[in-house]
């Protein structure tokens, strides 16, 4: 019977295979705490990049589809303002819904791009979390009497401590020009 307990008590772990385990773990963690950690970093990467991209995508789509709706820019004494940053964009339009002559004014306030229709208030293009670095509107005219606007826009989003800058371009002829 003796000899059984002995047998049994041999069975249990000694000091040096408990510190080659703990230290097994203490790896282990260690790269699992540091992959999570690196993809959460990832993911905010990501989330700025696609943040302004997609701000990107909007504010253009907007600018895209007035302008080339527009009759003409205005381009009198304090209205548009071209081939300088900050620019201001004055195009002459007709209303969709009445079909009345309007105007629709893009211009900056700080770093958020903002629309003005009519005898409306501004309202803001951009969210709170992205800036509007470089705007600058080129008016081209062709020969033909027709018009078109070249944006040249720069959006700079950020979130903690990521930042992403993107440059985009569109050039637009206005169809109401001919």
């Amino acid at each position: 019977m003796n000899k059984f307990l002995n047998k049994k008590s041999s069975r249990g772990f000694t000091l040096v295979e408990m510190l080659i385990y703990l230290a097994i773990l203490v790896v282990v963690s260690i790269l699992v705490v540091g992959s999570v950690v690196m993809m959460m970093r990832a993911f905010n990467r990501i989330r700025v990049a696609r943040m302004v991209d997609d701000s990107a995508k909007l504010v253009m789509e907007r600018l895209v589809n007035e302008i080339r709706y527009a009759t003409s820019t205005d381009t009198g004494a304090g209205q548009s303002s071209f081939d300088s940053h900050p620019g201001k964009l004055v195009i002459n339009t007709a209303d969709r819904v009445t079909e009345n002559p309007t105007a629709i004014e893009f211009s900056l306030s700080g770093s958020t791009l903002r629309i003005k229709e009519g005898a409306q208030a501004y309202q803001d293009l951009t969210p709170p979390n992205i800036e509007i670095t470089n705007l600058v509107f080129r008016r081209i005219a062709l020969p033909s009497a027709e018009e078109a606007v070249k944006i040249e826009m720069t959006i700079k989003g950020t979130r903690g401590t990521y930042e992403k800058i993107g440059n985009f371009y569109d050039t637009v002829v206005l169809r109401g020009s001919y």
